[in-house]
């Protein structure tokens, strides 16, 4: 739908864009969301994210690792820097070049192309020249959530779910050992952060490296995400969850000219289990700090965390495709 007219007469001068734009449905109020720009004789296609102004630090911080990849040559959404700026004292503007793309379906076809993808963007950013700040700065974020949950017994939690609370007595947080090198990671590879070009069959394209900037683990902890958000939420047949995670599995290791050492036995879901509870843990400390955190995302996690419980059979066949 076109966007409020209000937004046009605001950020079109100050892009020196052509009006109007177009507001993507994503339930934003506001003149915050996102954003279609039609390429015109002033600019090219854009997608353009208006956020508050406080937000867009964490955004700018993820570009370089999206243009180091991108580099390598591994398909990633990086700004654009000319449409990239500040529109008052209240909102700021980042611009993304626009394509047509898609979601993955659920076929085999497209997990496939993540997987071979997936295994490039960890190569890539295994060369990435911030080995040492990601690395500072997960050990503190792991920190962040390990004291918060020392700290349950002695923390008010009455206003949180004590569901929540009564998992993460006993969830693990701290990754498992798998026996793959820890190094820079995607580190938020959900459903929503691939696309599929629609027009031809290049690569999927990976967005939002925010999370990036402290993702210094395990490759295998995106390849639990991806399992998790591509595979096991989307098939409630084990048999076909099987058969898609082996498309994924083989891809990922196609891409590499060495094959990756097997890895430990029983940590994927020990993996799993971890990303759901850290998650937990991570809405804990913001509620704490007192952020709103909405019932949605407390009860997702749960769901995940006990997702992971009740497939633990299908799980551990899955691994056995990273231990031969």
């Amino acid at each position: 739908m076109p966007a409020p007219d209000e937004l046009n007469a605001v950020i079109c001068p100050r892009l020196k864009l052509e009006a109007p734009l177009w507001k993507l449905d994503t339930g934003s109020s506001g003149l915050t969301g996102y954003y279609r720009a039609a390429a015109s004789s002033q600019n090219p296609a854009l997608f353009i994210k208006v956020v508050e102004q406080a937000r867009a630090a964490p955004l700018l911080a993820a570009d370089p690792f999206a243009r180091f990849a991108d580099d390598q040559g591994v398909a990633a959404a990086c700004l654009n820097s000319v449409y990239t700026k500040l529109i008052n004292e209240d909102l700021f503007a980042l611009a993304y070049p626009y394509c047509e793309a898609r979601f993955a379906s659920t076929d085999t076809n497209d997990l496939a192309r993540l997987g071979l993808a997936l295994s490039r963007l960890h190569q890539a950013l295994a060369k990435a020249p911030f080995q040492a700040s990601v690395q500072q700065n997960a050990s503190e974020r792991h920190a962040l959530i390990g004291d918060t949950l020392k700290r349950l017994d002695t923390l008010d939690t009455r206003t949180l779910p004590q569901t929540a609370i009564e998992l993460l007595r006993h969830a693990p947080v701290r990754y498992p050992e798998t026996g793959w090198q820890a190094q820079i990671i995607h580190g938020d590879l959900n459903y929503g952060n691939v696309l599929f070009p629609i027009q031809h069959l290049d690569p999927p394209v990976f967005l939002d490296f925010e999370d990036t900037v402290l993702a210094w683990h395990s490759p295998l902890v995106d390849i639990a995400f991806v399992i998790e958000r591509f595979i096991l939420i989307h098939n409630q047949n084990d048999a076909t969850a099987y058969a898609h995670a082996e498309t994924l599995l083989r891809a990922y290791l196609s891409g590499f000219p060495t094959a990756p050492p097997a890895i430990e036995k029983g940590c994927l879901g020990k993996m799993l289990q971890s990303l759901s509870a850290r998650a937990l843990g991570l809405l804990v400390a913001i509620t704490l700090d007192n952020n709103t955190v909405t019932q949605y995302e407390w009860d997702k996690f749960q769901f995940l965390y006990t997702q992971t419980r009740k497939r633990k059979e299908l799980i551990s066949k899955i691994e056995g495709l990273l231990r031969r």
